[in-house]
């Protein structure tokens, strides 16, 4: 098994936050575009159905993936030969999901050496293609996704009705098959009690917004998820312009909130989040995971607001990857007593020289 792919990415970032290098505020941390096909005849998904019914999805799936010149050089696992540690780098870069990682045969994932793109075979759906880029950009990734479709429609039979279009599992990818994701980092637009408000107008135009992290609470790091709620739009390009166009309007309602707190009557906001933060790197003992996003979050604000230095920000946008991994160990290693404390120390260490 091509190994060498887990080695190649031991060091370096997951596409799914920003690039250390770029000291513009970090907004729109990056665009997932994932684009889900059925194949006609077979059940779905395959393992409510026969055993042979996911062998031949597969075979299928595969072939037809092979085929396209994006994947040529691409490394492919095997879910069922794949170690538990390789599982948890899979699931930490958010190229497969635990159920994915976690399930029986006939599960393969592709990926090309930059981890731009990825694909999954027998996931929800017999075939997920999979694009991410850092920054704002669903129109150039949903027009890219659907020439790679285009390019396997001539191949494969894929389920569609004329009615529906096509057939998938998901309620937002029934139609054309598209779901969009942008991650974003919201603080100001969180300290400043907007985000329900902000919430109300996302679900009016069709989209969702929604915390990164399912259990996330307030004392969370403040990170958020925008979703297209429902591809049923024959048109997926459309979609993907008022997609892009509507996370535009968001950042700037953020750096606006950022603007108040920084020259307006908010200041207070700003420096109790930030100061608090600092408070907890010098002297807490003890920090559970949510409490370390959040000391993040306000870390990377500070930085971008100019009250911390710029290798502040660069810090937490690694420190965020870190603790992702940490809570995603497959076992409760991570809310142990020992655990928060050991936490409480490696952010010290890390955090502690930088908020000055």
């Amino acid at each position: 098994m091509p190994f060498d792919w887990f080695q190649s990415i031991s060091t370096a970032l997951p596409t799914w936050l920003p690039s250390l290098d770029n000291p513009a505020p970090q907004v729109i941390l990056s665009t997932t575009v994932t684009v889900a096909r059925n194949i006609q005849g077979l059940v779905f998904p395959p393992f409510r159905g026969r055993t042979d019914n996911a062998e031949t999805a597969h075979l299928l799936a595969f072939q037809a993936l092979r085929n396209l010149p994006v994947f040529m050089n691409a490394a492919v696992f095997s879910v069922a030969n794949l170690t538990a540690e390789q599982k948890r780098i899979l699931e930490n870069r958010r190229i497969a999901p635990r159920e994915f990682v976690s399930a029986p045969d006939y599960r393969t994932v592709l990926i090309t050496p930059d981890e731009n793109i990825f694909a999954r075979i027998n996931n929800h759906n017999h075939l997920e293609i999979v694009l991410r880029e850092r920054g704002n950009c669903p129109q150039q990734l949903v027009a890219h996704a659907m020439g790679l479709m285009k390019q396997l429609d001539d191949t494969v039979n894929f389920a569609k009705d004329d009615d529906y279009g096509y057939i998938c599992r998901d309620f937002e990818q029934i139609g054309n098959g598209v779901s969009i994701q942008l991650a974003a980092h919201l603080p100001g637009l969180e300290l400043l009690g907007y985000i329900p408000q902000v919430t109300r107008g996302t679900r009016e135009l069709n989209f969702l917004l929604e915390y990164d992290f399912p259990t996330q609470q307030k004392q969370d790091g403040l990170f958020f998820n925008l979703k297209t709620r429902s591809a049923y739009s024959r048109n997926p390009l459309a979609t993907a312009m008022r997609f892009e166009d509507y996370a535009k309007r968001l950042e700037g309602h953020e750096l606006d909130a950022r603007h108040v707190m920084v020259e307006g009557h908010r200041k207070g906001d700003l420096l109790d989040f930030i100061g608090r933060a600092k408070g907890l790197v010098a002297n807490a003992y003890r920090i559970s995971v949510p409490e370390a996003r959040r000391i993040i979050s306000a870390c990377w604000l500070g930085a971008e607001t100019g009250f911390f230095p710029e290798k502040a920000r660069r810090t937490a946008i690694r420190l965020l990857a870190t603790i992702n991994e940490e809570e995603n160990k497959q076992d409760d290693s991570s809310t142990t007593v020992e655990a928060r404390e050991r936490r409480a120390q490696f952010l010290r260490e890390e955090l502690g020289p930088l908020l000055i």
